[in-house]
């Protein structure tokens, strides 16, 4: 939204009660969106390097994880503007982030996550000690495998009503 605050570094794959390497997140841009509005960064390679961790919403950290990812070999890129209609495709497991939007307008997207014919329920145990953005996670999956693949448990096949498969060879 307008003066919305940073998104911080995180991996889709994560968040979802998916167990699958098998995933794609297609972000469609509903309006213009300019280097004001917070366009995405994303961690080129990451997705080849499994889980890596998310940083907090504040600046400081997100500086410092993007320091961490570069030196690990995973430049940063950003398309610093997009037409509405334009559209960005990223694996699940590829880092991005956003920082703040700054202008007075609402960057407007349409978010599609496709994942794999067969993929099964998963919920991974998040330890009590973990960091509290680790547990966050925890309840975006819970949130997600409510919204999104009702009434299904873990080990289930992630297939609902809500999620029809798009492509079958």
């Amino acid at each position: 939204s307008s003066g919305g605050g940073n998104t911080p570094w995180h991996q889709d794959s994560y968040f979802l009660p998916l167990e699958s390497s098998q995933v794609l997140t297609l972000w469609v841009a509903l309006s213009d969106v300019t280097s004001q509005m917070a366009p995405m960064t994303f961690a080129t390679k990451s997705h080849k390097k499994g889980y890596i961790g998310t940083s907090t919403p504040f600046d400081e950290d997100m500086d410092a994880f993007e320091h961490a990812i570069s030196a690990a070999g995973c430049p940063l890129m950003n398309y610093q503007s997009l037409a509405a209609g334009d559209a960005t495709v990223h694996t699940g497991w590829t880092l991005h982030s956003s920082r703040q939007n700054v202008s007075d307008r609402t960057r407007e997207a349409m978010v599609i996550v496709y994942y794999a014919e067969g993929a099964r329920v998963s919920m991974p145990h998040i330890p009590a000690e973990a960091l509290p953005q680790e547990q966050f996670a925890g309840v975006i999956r819970r949130n997600n495998l409510l919204t999104s693949l009702p009434g299904l448990q873990p080990g289930d096949i992630a297939a609902t009503h809500m999620n029809p498969i798009v492509y079958q060879r």
